[in-house]
Formats: structure tokens, C-alpha cells, sequence
């Protein structure tokens, strides 16, 4: 058996193995073949702060979700996304007569978050500032929403990653060739409606406390008087 490495995956491909009579227009089986394994990580993320973006250019970082009320300026963010990131390592083999190639998962490596939250506060408060500290305080508010929410998502969304390996295991590709891509791709397909649904809880859940009565309520408590609109 000779291993080939491709694109940071592993394939491992199938030679003089005993195999059934292939069923028509399938794989054929794989007597003795191990079950395939499944790590799953998730990640407790750092906070990275950044003070070097001011108020007119906070709108303009990519992939966040906070959106200040009606006249209400972005004084800080919190860039929040669902992640799941996929490798894998698998068997194949090639059916006769261009039938396609025959993959069998071996392993799958899933991390699920991200390695650190990027917090920004605007260049306009000074460190140290009454407006800076409350700023901070707010972001952390999020950065503590994302984090819950993603953990709780945890155990459902490797639930859901098992089956779909087991659903495609084997897995037909009606090509003379393996894309990694494709293999990653099924993968990914499976779990895309819970991390949509990830999504859609953290909008809202961050949503709670950018309202105009949070702001207000906030901005109330901080005691600051440096509040800056653009």
C-alpha cells in the first residue's frame, strides 16, 4: 500500500485488497474493512484586540454582525463566524470500465471555531480611556456570546458529522479521479444547514444587546462624556 499526500490530506490508496463482487453501478465491499474514526475539536478562542481602525473605517471589517441602532455609531465590533474546518484520510479504488473511484473515509479531523476572536475598538477613545473601557466591556459581552453559543453547538454538529461519514462511506465519484475537494465537499454538505443554523443564533443572540435600550443603558453606566458619532 503506498500513501500519497495531496493538498495537506492523506490518501491512502487500496491495493490487493479482498474485495466482493461490486453491486451495479456501486462500490464493491470491503470485507475486514476498520470503522472510520472521527476527532473532533473544539477551540477556546483568545481575544485579539485591535485599536488601530477608527469609527469611519469599523464598518468596513469584513465578517462581523453588529449593526448599531439607528443613529447610533460602530464604536467597537466583534468579528464572529461558524466554522468548521475538515481534513480527512481515505482509501480508494478505481471500478473497471471508467465506472468511477470508490472512496472509503478512514479518518476525519473536524475544528470547530476559531483560534482567536478580533475585537476592535476605535482609534478615536485612547487605551485607558472611560470610553475605551466600556467599549471593551461591550465586546467582551459578545465575544462571551459566541463562545457559548458555538460550544453548545458542539455536540449536535459532531453528531451530525458521524452520519454523514457513515452516509458516505463508501462514496461513488463518477470520475476517472479523486478532487480532495469533492471528498471535503460531501463532508461539508452534510453539516452546512447546522452551521447556517449557527449563524442565524449567533445574529441573534449578539442582537440582544446592540438594541437602542442596551446602548443607552450601557453608555448610562459607563459615565463616559467623550462619546464621539464619526
Amino acid at each position: 500500500m503506498r500513501k500519497i499526500g495531496l493538498g495537506g490530506l492523506l490518501i491512502l490508496l487500496l491495493t490487493g485488497w479482498p474485495l466482493t463482487a461490486a453491486r451495479a453501478g456501486g462500490c464493491p465491499a470491503v470485507p475486514g474493512l476498520a470503522p472510520p474514526r472521527l476527532e473532533f475539536q473544539l477551540l477556546a478562542p483568545r481575544m485579539r484586540l485591535h485599536h488601530d481602525v477608527d469609527l469611519f473605517g469599523l464598518p468596513r471589517v469584513a465578517d462581523h454582525m453588529e449593526r448599531p441602532p439607528r443613529g447610533w455609531a460602530l464604536q467597537g465590533l466583534t468579528v464572529a463566524r461558524a466554522r468548521l474546518t475538515l481534513t480527512a484520510r481515505w482509501r480508494q479504488m478505481a471500478l473497471p470500465g471508467g465506472g468511477g473511484v470508490c472512496v472509503w473515509l478512514d479518518s476525519v479531523k473536524a475544528v470547530m471555531g476559531v483560534p482567536e476572536q478580533q475585537v476592535y475598538i476605535a482609534a478615536d477613545y485612547p487605551a485607558g480611556s472611560c470610553e475605551y473601557n466600556a467599549i471593551l466591556r461591550h465586546e467582551r459581552l459578545h465575544v462571551g456570546i459566541n463562545a457559548r453559543t458555538t460550544a453548545a453547538f458542539a455536540a449536535p454538529m459532531r453528531t451530525l458529522l458521524w452520519q454523514t461519514i457513515l452516509d458516505n462511506r463508501p462514496l461513488l465519484i463518477r470520475r476517472d479521479h479523486v478532487d480532495p475537494a469533492t471528498v471535503i465537499g460531501r463532508l461539508q454538505d452534510g453539516v452546512r444547514p447546522e452551521l447556517a443554523r449557527l449563524q442565524s443564533v449567533l445574529r441573534v443572540r449578539n442582537g440582544v444587546i446592540d438594541t437602542p435600550e442596551a446602548y443607552r443603558r450601557q453608555q448610562l453606566q459607563a459615565g463616559c462624556h467623550r462619546w464621539r458619532m464619526r
